[in-house]
């Protein structure tokens, strides 16, 4: 199968080429104009900055995108969704200021601004995409009813997703307010009593007659009749209900790559990026941190998974800006060529997952192969003598009764450590995610009973790397008859800890 074909342009220019050119350019030597649009309604996803934030993509290029679009015969619109979180952008009202703030109105963007998802974030489509998360994503009317999805993406780094790119403004940018709560939450809405005010707004809109006041007037939630669907959230300007429970990064980059099967789905596609102003989080923030890296280039595909994968590993490949960033302060003397600054920004996303995910849903499977053993940690990957060092140097402040090693990642460290202090060794098995550090389940597993004697004893509880805390917490509650429990990780916030580096590798893991 032909493998995708990413395009990229740097940003020099000449006074006869400036950057617009340029985009135009990269555009059709990429394949736009082999779309179809000629009379079609082609929709423009961008993200028009939370006021305040000003890495979002300049207005200029989505004008130059639009009357490159109108010049093949399209009726070109800019268009995005309401936020979940209650910002400037959470109402159609709010959201069109917001944008035309920031430079995004039919006369310097050149075409009309429409958001997707309607007044309060309720217009909205569901698309069958039989997803194994999603079976039916809630996308923002003005965009599934568009003939032609064109995405331009500002790629940065994202607190929940690792970066944000073409999957992320697609998947999570054309869901409607209560799509956003079904990528974002694990469990169903709650209602924070103490804010209700009893306007009944949220019963009045509710699909499903889940919601009813009580005698107090606070609005209670029928969770036999609630179906997630995030319209109270959506609707509440209290701050009343609200979503109960986030969801973890890998399932969030799961939930994207779904939604964004949808919005793709039977439309014809096109996608460029700009790593420019790399800022380690989303523009929804209404500020923007430095830059993290210089900036690099324009990239545009018609495979939006083989895009991201490429502007993933020329950030990855890039020297970090010696500037007053977050990266730089803790690696003065170190370019980070080769790491995953996004993993070292934020240690508990995977951004991988997602593009693993839209690659078996098929969106981007143009012979792309995403390494799953991707080197993030190539400057600080350690060498067992490196290790070992810091195994005989660390010193115990505590007398111990037994070892206990949460199973399978504990075993190894475990076993060096009781080299050292010769106390009986028990495992907990415990296990969360596969061979690959996905989750397997929705919360850490209790794989067999406890066999040991453990009441009233000290334990060192041991395991190589914590993330979440999610297992060592469940490995405290299952030993919480215990006299004590102190924690050491090889890597992570413990008791004892060999290394705080977030961007890590032990020299044992094949």
């Amino acid at each position: 199968m032909e493998k995708a074909k990413v395009y990229f342009s740097d940003l020099r220019t000449s006074p006869t080429s400036n950057l617009l050119d340029k985009m135009e350019r990269l555009l059709k030597r990429a394949g736009i104009g082999q779309l179809p649009l000629k009379d079609s309604f082609t929709a423009i996803k961008i993200h028009f900055g939370e006021p305040g934030n000003l890495a979002y993509i300049r207005p200029n290029y989505a004008a130059r995108m639009a009357n490159l679009l109108r010049s093949f015969g399209a009726k070109p619109f800019l268009t995005d969704c309401n936020t979940l979180y209650s910002g400037r952008r959470s109402n159609a009202v709010d959201h069109l200021q917001s944008a035309m703030e920031n430079g995004f109105n039919p006369i310097s963007a050149q075409c009309q601004v429409i958001i997707a998802d309607g007044l309060k974030g309720t217009d909205y489509r569901e698309i069958p995409v039989d997803g194994e998360y999603c079976p039916a994503p809630k996308i923002g009317t003005a965009i599934a009813d568009a003939d032609i999805i064109i995405s331009m993406n500002h790629f940065k780094g994202h607190e929940q997703a690792g970066f944000g790119g073409a999957l992320k403004n697609l998947g999570m940018g054309c869901a409607s307010v209560g799509g956003k709560l079904e990528l974002h939450a694990s469990s169903q809405p709650k209602v924070a009593t103490e804010n209700c005010i009893g306007c009944n707004i949220c019963v009045k809109h509710c699909a499903h007659d889940a919601i009813h006041l009580n005698a107090e007037r606070k609005a209670e939630i029928d969770y036999t009749k609630c179906v997630g669907c995030g319209q109270c959230v959506a609707l509440c300007q209290h701050d009343a209900a609200v979503v109960s429970d986030w969801d973890t990064s890998e399932r969030l980059n799961y939930k994207i790559a779904e939604y964004s099967v949808a919005v793709l789905k039977d439309k014809p596609h096109f996608h460029i990026s700009f790593i420019m102003n790399v800022s380690p989080e989303c523009d929804c923030w209404n500020h923007n941190d430095a830059a993290i890296i210089p900036d690099l280039g324009m990239l545009a595909s018609a495979d939006p998974v083989a895009l991201d994968k490429a502007c993933a590993d020329l950030v990855i490949q890039a020297p970090v800006l010696h500037s007053d960033n977050v990266l730089a302060k803790k690696h003065e003397h170190e370019d980070l060529c080769g790491c995953d600054k996004f993993h070292m920004i934020h240690p508990d996303t995977d951004w991988l997952a997602g593009l693993r995910h839209a690659e078996k849903n098929r969106l981007g499977n143009n012979g792309l192969r995403v390494d799953k053993n991707i080197n993030r940690i190539t400057l600080m990957a350690k060498t067992m003598e490196e290790v070992l060092e810091r195994f005989r140097t660390i010193e115990f402040h505590d007398d111990f009764d037994m070892i206990v090693a949460i199973a399978n990642g504990g075993i190894v460290p475990a076993g060096i450590i009781n080299q050292r202090l010769q106390k009986e060794v028990h495992l907990l098995r415990i296990n969360l995610r596969d061979e690959y550090q996905h989750p397997k389940y929705d919360a850490p597993q209790l794989l067999a009973p406890v066999d040991f004697n453990f009441k009233g004893k000290s334990i060192l509880l041991v395991d190589d790397r914590i993330k979440t805390g999610a297992t060592i917490k469940l490995a405290r509650e299952l030993l919480k008859e215990a006299r004590c429990i102190k924690t050491f990780a090889v890597n992570g916030t413990t008791d004892y800890a060999l290394f705080d580096e977030t961007c890590f590798k032990f020299p044992w893991i094949l």
